[in-house]
C-alpha cells in the first residue's frame, strides 16, 4: 500500500525512506536522505516487491496459491524475524548514552555466550555466540572465534575488561536489558573511568580511543 502512495506523494516517499525502510532496534532512528544511486535502487526494489505481492494476491484470488500454505509461510517468517530480533537485543548491553564510546566500552557492551548449552547454538549459531570477539577482531573467520575466545581468556588477567563480556544466556540477557531500560540512563560503562580507556590487560590507557 505504501509503495504506490510513495510514487505519487513526495511526503509519503520521504517518510517511508526515513522511518519505514530499515530493520532497527531504536524506533526513533531516521535514515539519512538517499543518494541518487540509493533512490534508483530503492525504486527498482519497490517495483519488484510490489509486482511480487500483486502476483501473490492474484494467485489467492484464482486459487493458484493455497491460503493455508501462505499463512503457514507467513507465520514461519514472522517467528524467524521475531527470534532474530531477540538475538539482536541479546548481542549487546546497550549501555551507551549516545556519547562517543572508547573501543573498550564498545567491547564490554558486546556479549559472548561461551557456556555450553544445547539451546545456545540454536539461537546463536555461527558468530553471534562470540559477538564480543567478532567486534574485537572482525577479520577472524566465524569458525575460529571460539578458539580466539579461549586464548583471550587464558592469556588475559582475571580483571581484564574482556572477562566482563560473558553473558549467561538469552533469557538472562533479555531480563537484564529490560531491567536496565527501567533505570535512569547515564551510568558509565565498565572498563572506563575519567575519560581514560581500560586496556585488555587491565591497565589504564591515556588515550580515550
Amino acid at each position: 500500500m505504501l509503495t504506490p502512495l510513495a510514487w505519487i506523494s513526495a511526503p509519503v516517499r520521504d517518510w517511508v525512506w526515513r522511518a519505514a525502510s530499515s530493520l532497527v532496534v531504536d524506533l526513533r532512528y531516521r535514515r539519512d536522505p538517499p543518494s541518487p544511486v540509493d533512490s534508483r535502487h530503492r525504486r527498482n526494489q519497490e517495483i519488484g516487491v510490489f509486482v511480487y505481492l500483486l502476483a501473490v494476491v492474484g494467485g489467492l484470488l484464482t486459487h493458484l496459491v493455497d491460503a493455508a500454505l501462505l499463512a503457514q509461510l507467513y507465520l514461519t517468517a514472522t517467528a524467524a524475524l521475531f527470534l532474530n530480533g531477540l538475538r539482536t537485543l541479546a548481542a549487546h548491553r546497550y549501555r551507551s548514552t549516545g556519547d562517543q564510546s572508547t573501543m573498550t566500552q564498545q567491547l564490554v557492551d558486546s556479549v559472548n555466550y561461551p557456556r555450553r548449552s544445547c539451546l545456545t547454538p540454536l539461537w546463536a549459531p555461527i558468530g553471534l555466540r562470540y559477538h564480543a570477539v567478532h567486534h574485537l577482531f572482525p577479520g577472524i573467520p566465524y569458525h575460529n572465534l571460539r578458539l580466539a575466545h579461549r586464548r583471550l581468556v587464558r592469556l588475559l588477567p582475571p580483571d581484564s575488561p574482556y572477562h566482563q563480556t560473558e553473558g549467561d544466556g538469552l533469557i538472562a540477557s533479555l531480563r537484564d536489558l529490560w531491567r536496565a531500560a527501567g533505570r535512569q540512563p547515564g551510568h558509565q560503562l565498565h572498563g572506563a573511568s575519567g575519560g581514560k580507556a581500560m586496556r585488555l590487560d587491565g591497565r589504564r590507557s591515556e588515550s580515550a580511543d
